[in-house]
């Protein structure tokens, strides 16, 4: 469920973008009637439509996402707020202004604020953040999840690098493909990656606690 509701925001944001260029005089006509108070110039041009139209989706999908958090009576972490507000703003800034360089921004915004938060509490607290949030369930040395932490600020700080060169030099188009596919993808490999980093990790204590299972008395 966690899972459906991260991606929920930018598949939607896929598709919307996707199928609005297909339609792109039927959706300047409707996003000009029923959004075009929310611009500066007060009308949308079917080649902008497409963007504005899943940066709508995109801000609405956000809000909802955390409603039903909400609703379900789970709480809604730190960064999840962080997130609805800097899509709200930089969506915003892109409806008004009617340029889709804000909205493009949300991603590196996003991981940077991601890393530098690790990296913050990691240095400057001398804190890790991730133990704190996972202690409980990997049972780990502390030199090991600085490691983890420093490697997940360091794959944050990248991914935000590379979305603000892909968004300068390769198409809307192409940028939204990365948006979905290529960040998802490089998510999933570098778990991967941590995941066998850790194994190693985790498997000494895994047969230390089989080792300590108290035996069965009826035997």
């Amino acid at each position: 469920m966690k899972l459906f509701l991260d991606l929920f925001p930018v598949v939607l944001f896929f598709i919307t973008f996707k199928v609005g260029g297909t339609h792109g005089e039927e959706l300047s006509l409707f996003l000009t009637q029923y959004a075009g108070f929310l611009t500066q110039s007060g009308s949308i041009g079917p080649k902008e439509a497409p963007i504005l139209a899943a940066t709508c989706v995109t801000v609405i999908a956000t809000l909802a996402q955390v409603l039903i958090q909400k609703s379900m009576g789970k709480k809604v972490e730190t960064m999840q707020w962080i997130t609805l507000g800097i899509i709200v703003i930089l969506g915003g800034a892109t409806l008004f202004f009617n340029d889709e360089g804000f909205i493009k921004l949300k991603p590196t915004v996003v991981y940077w604020a991601l890393g530098s938060a690790l990296l913050f509490w990691q240095w400057v607290l001398k804190k890790n953040a991730l133990q704190l949030m996972l202690g409980a369930q990997l049972k780990l040395p502390e030199a090991i999840y600085g490691r983890l932490s420093t490697a997940w600020a360091g794959f944050f700080l990248s991914m935000g690098a590379i979305n603000l060169w892909i968004a300068h030099h390769w198409t809307t188009d192409q940028w939204v493909n990365f948006k979905l596919f290529g960040t998802l993808g490089a998510t999933i490999g570098f778990i991967v990656l941590q995941s066998i980093f850790l194994a190693k990790h985790l498997q000494p204590n895994a047969m230390e606690s089989a080792n300590n299972e108290p035996t069965d008395s009826n035997h």
